[in-house]
């Protein structure tokens, strides 16, 4: 049970290992052993592990575990989350709770304090490109082979997308009918609940 200042206390400090080393050794081999996880993942997690102790200052498992409550790790979590990307603090959020039920599947915590730690939504394709630049179509058409069909199709496909800016399954749609020569028109049809796309046909 969490004391009413929010403290986790061991439950028996004769069993906390005596170096902060040796408590990530023990964790290393429960995450390979019991968790399954891959060793370039404990790698990870280690590296991970050992920022939240510095961050910290526990000179010692009892020492760390005796300072651990929820305004702790979020006040932690929080400021790491000021200092660094999404993909980084994916991987403490991550660490940390495994790490947390750990210690308290061990004993060294008499409350599970996992749950603490704070999730941050990121909005869907947030961090995408917002378009292809010049030059990277340029050079992209210009590794295309129009000595053959295939090539042809690529190189009208690539035209297509950069220049009227439809999705794919818009241009895989596309039919011979759709394509107005006498008026130079072209029609892409709606996806996702859109609307009909009409366009002139560039030359």
């Amino acid at each position: 049970m969490l004391s009413q200042t929010g403290n986790s206390e061991p439950q028996d400090p004769a069993q906390t290992p005596p170096a902060l080393s040796e408590l990530l050794d023990e964790y290393a081999a429960f995450a390979t052993r019991v968790r399954s996880l891959a060793q370039d993942t404990v790698k990870t997690q280690r590296l991970y592990l050992e920022r939240f102790l510095a961050a910290l200052e526990a000179a010692s498992p009892s020492e760390l575990f005796a300072s651990l409550t929820a305004a702790t790790l979020q006040r932690f979590i929080f400021a790491y989350a000021e200092d660094h990307g999404s993909g980084s603090r994916r991987w403490m959020q991550f660490t940390l709770r495994s790490f947390l039920r750990f210690c308290y599947c061990q004993g060294y915590l008499s409350g599970d304090l996992s749950p603490a730690i704070p999730a941050f939504s990121s909005p869907r394709l947030s961090s995408g490109p917002k378009g292809t630049d010049d030059d990277t179509v340029r050079l992209l058409i210009e590794s295309i082979d129009t000595h053959s069909p295939l090539g042809l199709r690529d190189l009208a496909i690539i035209l297509m997308l950069s220049t009227y800016g439809v999705r794919g399954i818009q241009v895989r749609l596309l039919c011979l009918h759709d394509i107005d020569w006498v008026n130079s028109r072209i029609y892409f049809r709606p996806v996702k609940n859109g609307k009909p796309i009409t366009q002139h046909l560039t030359p």
